[in-house]
This record gives C-alpha cells, structure tokens and sequence, in this order.
C-alpha cells in the first residue's frame, strides 16, 4: 500500500517523497498511462527536495493542487506554487483538495508524504481521521 496504489478507478496514491521515489512514480505512471496527464494533489514536510522534486512531477501533469500534511512539520502551500509552470491550487487539507479535484476529469495522484498518503487512504475508506504526527 501506498506505493502507485490504485485505490479506485480514479485516486492513485503514491507515498513518493524524494528524487528516487518521484522518478519510481513517473516511470510507473508513463508505463500505466502513457501520455496522460494527472491532477497531482501535493504536501510534503519541511526540508524536501521540492525545487527537484516539483518540475520532474510536472511531467505528468496537468495540474497540482498543494496541500498540507497533517503534520507540524508541514510544508507550506505558498512555497510551492513558484516552483512550477503549470496551473497550481492550494487548499489547507487533504478532505479540501480532493473536493476541488473533483472540478477536473484527470485521475487524481496523491503524493509527497507517506504522512499525506496515509491520510489519503483513512479518509478515502472513511476508516477515520489520522491525528497530527510530531515529526
């Protein structure tokens, strides 16, 4: 779980947080979808690689929504949007982005954390809230 985990038709999650896990996840996707672009719902903690990490996730976008994790150490949403050229939103948590990505037909790819994964999976399942992490 977690990793290119394609929990319905629409919703992949990827807990994909640095150069080598993100390059894993593109080359996953291009052989999954080929050309296709995704609405990439972000977040990641603080002290990530995201000035890499953000351009090669592009590739396979056709926009992001940035998030944050539930987590203190969170990064924040308006450090990432300058980092790419394409469509970019935020919204303050994870439940907030999936409604917005609801406006849009592309599949969803949720990454940046394993934090932000796991969120993803207890609220898509409704298994529950996860509780703010201290790291």
């Amino acid at each position: 779980p977690g990793r290119f985990q394609r929990f319905d038709a629409r919703h992949i999650i990827d807990g994909a947080h640095n150069i080598a896990s993100v390059t894993a996840l593109i080359d996953t996707w291009k052989d999954q979808m080929g050309r296709a672009k995704a609405t990439i719902i972000f977040g990641c903690a603080k002290g990530k690689p995201i000035a890499e990490i953000l351009p090669l996730l592009a590739s396979i976008a056709e926009r992001f929504i940035f998030t944050k994790i539930h987590s203190p150490r969170s990064e924040s949403t308006e450090s990432m949007s300058p980092l790419v050229s394409i469509e970019t939103h935020t919204a303050e948590r994870l439940v907030d982005s999936l409604s917005l990505s609801e406006r849009f037909s592309e599949p969803v790819i949720i990454t940046g954390s394993l934090f932000l994964a796991g969120e993803a999976i207890a609220h898509l399942t409704q298994v529950g809230t996860p509780r703010p992490t201290a790291q």
